[in-house]
């Protein structure tokens, strides 16, 4: 499975420098169009109601370029998101930048994104307070999963959350209930079936982070002898913050990562 920092950077992990990367969220077209054609099939498209999704890429005044999949012209706009484990908090955990590229070798492949929309449409209501610009960004997905007031950037918990939002329940990360009401059209799409989160585990191919009934694993539990997880009962916030907890996580979902990876082979 090709990894997308090969894109950005040909001779990866040469030139690779932990500050000041490029993200491939943004900027790498090779990782838009796969993920265009691999979820978004004709097949696909039938399924969840939409025609068609292109691949374009985006400038904002003097702001780098970006890559955006459009969907049927412009009723949805996906941007791609990285669900492997945060580079950010390893650092925290005392990896070294060797022990991170190592890692980052596997989760930046396709089984380690998935799209989440995002930008303005009807249905936005909650925005962040105005930045120095004046210009007030809507709360998506994305930006509502990161640091202390979301997820970590943990993927295991932000899938929890998106299960309890289906399921119509509560949840105590108060911006994600915000990015989910501004995005409802979107996800209201996998709503088709009768059960909403197994239609988008089954959509986007995360069945290797739940278990046969769709209950959430909890990637910190990843036991390495066994390959099993413990099942999330909660959405409680924290991520490992010691070298051997954070590497247990890391394995945890990675192991996820590489089994996704075969189904999308």
């Amino acid at each position: 499975m090709k990894n997308y920092l090969v894109d950005l950077y040909p001779n990866f992990p040469k030139g690779f420098r932990l500050n000041g990367r490029i993200d491939p969220d943004s900027q790498s077209k090779e990782l838009y169009d796969d993920l265009r054609s691999t979820f978004f099939s004709d097949k696909q498209n039938k399924l969840i109601g939409i025609k068609l999704v292109e691949n374009r890429l985006q400038q904002y005044g003097n702001n780098p370029k970006f890559f955006t999949l459009f969907v049927d012209t412009d009723k949805f706009l996906l941007s791609s998101d990285y669900i492997g484990a945060s580079v950010y908090w390893a650092v925290k955990a005392g990896f070294s930048e060797d022990e991170i590229i190592d890692f980052l070798r596997i989760s930046r492949t396709l089984g380690g994104h998935i799209v989440f929309p995002r930008g303005e449409n009807s249905h936005i209501t909650y925005r962040f307070p105005a930045n120095k610009f004046g210009k007030e960004h809507p709360i998506t997905m994305n930006n509502s999963r990161g640091g202390e007031k979301g997820y970590y950037d943990r993927f295991d918990l932000t899938l929890f959350a998106i299960k309890r939002l289906f399921e119509n329940k509560e949840i105590s990360n108060k911006l994600m209930e915000k990015a989910w009401s501004n995005y409802s059209d979107w996800f209201d799409l996998f709503r088709k079936e009768n059960n909403g989160f197994k239609t988008f585990v089954d959509f986007f191919k995360l069945n290797d982070f739940v278990d046969n009934d769709y209950e959430v694993y909890d990637l910190t539990t990843y036991d390495i002898d066994t390959n099993d997880y413990n099942i999330l009962e909660n959405d409680y916030a924290w991520i490992p913050d010691t070298l051997t907890d954070y590497r247990k996580y890391v394995a945890g979902v990675n192991h996820a990562i590489e089994l996704r990876n075969n189904r999308l082979a």
